[in-house]
């Protein structure tokens, strides 16, 4: 599934969209990250001003609270 998450990125860019694909791991390192550097705001426009987002693994979201919220909001946005 990471390989089609990949190829479908590369697809939507292909297509002119701005997408991005990332690693549910990651996407909680980079909360976390953010959160201690006070850089949340960078954090949001990152992940939020995109056409298509893509989170590979996120059943690694199940007992993070603040990364579920965050995601969350993100999906909203």
């Amino acid at each position: 599934k990471t390989h089609l998450l990949m190829s479908l990125a590369h697809a939507f860019r292909a297509r002119g969209l701005k997408a991005l694909y990332a690693r549910a791991e990651t996407f909680t390192n980079h909360v976390v990250s953010a959160i201690r550097a006070g850089e949340m705001s960078i954090f949001r426009q990152t992940y939020r001003n995109v056409d298509v987002l893509l989170i590979d693994d996120v059943h690694v979201f199940s007992r993070k609270g603040a990364t579920q919220e965050e995601f969350f909001h993100t999906f909203n946005t």
